[in-house]
Parts: C-alpha cells; sequence; structure tokens
C-alpha cells in the first residue's frame, strides 16, 4: 500500500485549489480626473476584474470616510452618506462610475475604492487616488499702465494681474514672443493676495528702460501669461506699442545743454541799460 501524503501536505493542496477563486477579483486601477473645476461635475471610475466572482458591495471612501455603496441585488442597491464638497449623481453612478455633481473646493482629498466578493470568502481589493479641485481665475490676466508708444531710453512699467483663483496662478512675462527674464530686463517681481475662501489674487511688476533692441519692425509686443500648476489652464493678454524717435543718453543731453549754456552770448552793461530805457520810454508814452 503506498504511503499517504500528511494532513499537512493536504490541506496545502487544499488551498491551492481555492487560490482561482481568490484571484477571480482584481483592482486593476481607481480612475480620476487631473483636476475638477469648482462648479464642474467630477467623474471617477472604480476598474476591477470580477470574473464569475459574485459581488457583494462597492464602497468609496473619502480621506477614510463612507459616502457612497452600491450592493448588486438589493432592493436599493445604491445608498449615499452626506459628505462635505460635493452631491452624488446617484441617477449616472453604478458599481464602476462615480459621478459627483456641484463640486467645491472641500471636495479635494483622497478617493478609495473597495470592492468585496461574495460568500463564502468576501475577498476585498482597493485602492485610492487623489483627486484635486482648482478655481480657475474670474478672467484672462489683465496688463496696466502701458502706453501706446515709447521712446528708447524711456522706462517702462507694467503691471500684470490675474484676479481671484485657487490655488494661485504663475505669471510669466514674454517680449516679442521671447522668454522675459530677470538678466535682460531690470525687474521683474511677482506676489500673491490671500482673500476669503481660500482665493488668491496674484500681481506682477515689470519695469525695463526701453532699448532698441526691444523693438521688431518697431513695434514691441509685451504679453502676460498665467498658468496653473497641476492643469492645462493657460490664458494671457497681449499689448502693443510702438517706438517713436530717438533720445539721447543722459551724459550726452547733459553735454549739449552745457555747450549750448557756453555759447550763448552775454549782454554788456550799456546794451542792458539801452534796453531798459527803451521799454521804460515805451511804457510812459
Amino acid at each position: 500500500m503506498p504511503p499517504q501524503p500528511p494532513v499537512r501536505l493536504a490541506g496545502l493542496l487544499l488551498v491551492t485549489s481555492l487560490v482561482p477563486a481568490c484571484v477571480a477579483l482584481v483592482m486593476n486601477d481607481v480612475i480620476v480626473p487631473p483636476y475638477v473645476v469648482r462648479g464642474h461635475t467630477g467623474h471617477l471610475r472604480c476598474d476591477y476584474s470580477a470574473q464569475d466572482e459574485q459581488i457583494y458591495s462597492v464602497k468609496w471612501y473619502k480621506n477614510s470616510r463612507e459616502f457612497y455603496r452600491y450592493k448588486p441585488g438589493s432592493l436599493q442597491p445604491i445608498i449615499t452618506f452626506p459628505v462635505d464638497g460635493f452631491v452624488v449623481n446617484t441617477a449616472q453612478s453604478n458599481e464602476h462610475d462615480l459621478y459627483l455633481n456641484q463640486v467645491d473646493l472641500d471636495a479635494a482629498g483622497s478617493y478609495r475604492c473597495e470592492v468585496t466578493s461574495g460568500a463564502p470568502f468576501f475577498w476585498t481589493v482597493q485602492k485610492a487616488k487623489d483627486v484635486q479641485v482648482v478655481d480657475l481665475p474670474d478672467a484672462v490676466p489683465s496688463i496696466r499702465g502701458h502706453l501706446p508708444s515709447y521712446r528708447v531710453g524711456e522706462v517702462m512699467k507694467l503691471n500684470c494681474s490675474s484676479y481671484r483663483s485657487y490655488p494661485p496662478v504663475k505669471l510669466h512675462w514674454y517680449v516679442n514672443e521671447e522668454p522675459v527674464s530677470r538678466v535682460s530686463w531690470t525687474s521683474v517681481e511677482s506676489w500673491t493676495n490671500p482673500e476669503p475662501f481660500s482665493m488668491t489674487t496674484t500681481f506682477s511688476r515689470m519695469t525695463h528702460t526701453v532699448s532698441p533692441e526691444d523693438f521688431n519692425d518697431g513695434v514691441m509686443r509685451v504679453r502676460c501669461t498665467a498658468s496653473m500648476n497641476g492643469t492645462d489652464y493657460w490664458e494671457s493678454q497681449e499689448i502693443s506699442a510702438s517706438r517713436i524717435g530717438n533720445v539721447l543718453p543722459k551724459s550726452e543731453r547733459s553735454q549739449i545743454s552745457n555747450a549750448s549754456a557756453r555759447t550763448r552770448p552775454r549782454l554788456s552793461l550799456l546794451q542792458t541799460l539801452q534796453i531798459m530805457f527803451a521799454v521804460l520810454a515805451m511804457l510812459l508814452a
């Protein structure tokens, strides 16, 4: 009679035979948008594979707090729980897709999808992704302080503003399509002004002494561009200024002024007295 396998090996073989049931439920990915604009709709997807495995429940959590539960076969398959930042669109949501309406800034956070199989094992798979919520600026960036034309040597002072956004935008300057750097321009500085409800207004100031190289065919084009990290947001405003005449450097202007003062003829004392008596005679006549 051949030897019997030990009980331990028999148990291992039994567990091995059950492995396919275990791996039948697989979490492929949690798909979230790169960002959601405040006031718009957010679409999240729980991408899992169940094969022949029965699904007991699909749950969504925001920052570890359950807010959505889907139980197939139940009289009420969808149950939602209140959470700040959005309203679940139950008409469109299902076991894979989750739609959030009226998204606010509070909706930002970590979203986790948890899928549980049916009896007898109740296997659970899960995965989480972060969702970013942004509030785009009220309008395109605005350039102020520009003149229709400039002379070479004149100091140009421009301000660019982007109003009310979250997170703050970054402002960039371009002259004739070339990026402005602190090396080639006199001064570029930016700062933000926090406002209530997490909104921020961003300012940037550029100061420059106009040079002949700033003009292309007699026209200088200056553009201010606003962008936001983590998004494809990009808006800009451009102004143009023409070149009028030329001005000499201050050192040359002072030399000409001094030369004119030296060559101007001076009146003698006799000539001065004659002019004074002539004016007095005209007044007494």
